[in-house]
């Protein structure tokens, strides 16, 4: 299967992690933000994947960390959300229909290279869409299409949903996968208490001990 691109879009500091806001100051969500942007990047280095690795940012802090693993950056616009910003970007690169493409959230501190290589080796082998589920099961952590527009991004509250529905309009295939490291984004206190019960290593888990929480 050729996988064309991996994208992994990044919000702004000030936008980022709101429901975190009323227990964490912006210098600490700041702080874990990048952590977890590091452990998203160490899985998908770990990967190996043939294609590039594109991260859309408007942050010059996660612009730099991203070349130093070696990826190319797209500047996010503004005034777009970040569902225009992706498939703003995908359209930008221009893919054949026969390329897949992976979208990746930046929030997954427990993401692993077998999970990302995973996702990839469930795209059927005609056009078709992968989804790696969010813990409450009603979310989209992760998102392969095949070809690389072939239905609207639609991450958000709900975006399971929309994703199934979306394919099901076009006749594609869906595949569903339940991977622990893709399920668990850390967007409030609850997934913070998930991550240290998790017990398991990783740059967000030591930044989140040093900060107290």
């Amino acid at each position: 299967m050729r996988l064309a691109e991996l994208i992994v879009p990044v919000k702004d500091f000030g936008r980022a992690k709101q429901r975190l806001a009323a227990t964490l100051c912006p210098d600490v969500r700041r702080g874990l933000v990048e952590a977890m942007f590091a452990d998203v990047m160490g899985a998908v280095w770990g990967a190996g994947l043939i294609g590039r690795t594109v991260v859309v940012t408007g942050e010059a802090a996660i612009a730099e960390q991203a070349r130093r693993w070696g990826a190319a950056v797209l500047p996010e616009p503004e005034g777009f959300d970040v569902n225009e910003v992706i498939d703003r970007a995908v359209a930008g690169l221009g893919f054949d229909e026969e390329e897949a493409v992976l979208i990746l959230a930046a929030d997954l501190p427990l993401v692993t290279a077998d999970e990302i290589l995973a996702l990839v080796a469930a795209v059927p082998e005609g056009p078709g869409v992968v989804i790696g589920r969010n813990l409450a099961g009603e979310g989209t952590n992760a998102l392969v299409r095949r070809p690389p527009l072939a239905v609207p991004a639609a991450f958000g509250p709900g975006s399971f949903g929309r994703y199934l529905a979306a394919a099901m309009a076009r006749n594609l295939p869906v595949r569903v996968l339940d991977l622990p490291g893709v399920a668990l984004d850390i967007d409030t206190p609850q997934d913070l208490a998930r991550l240290k019960a998790a017990g398991r290593d990783c740059q967000t888990l030591r930044y989140i001990l040093t900060q107290g929480l």
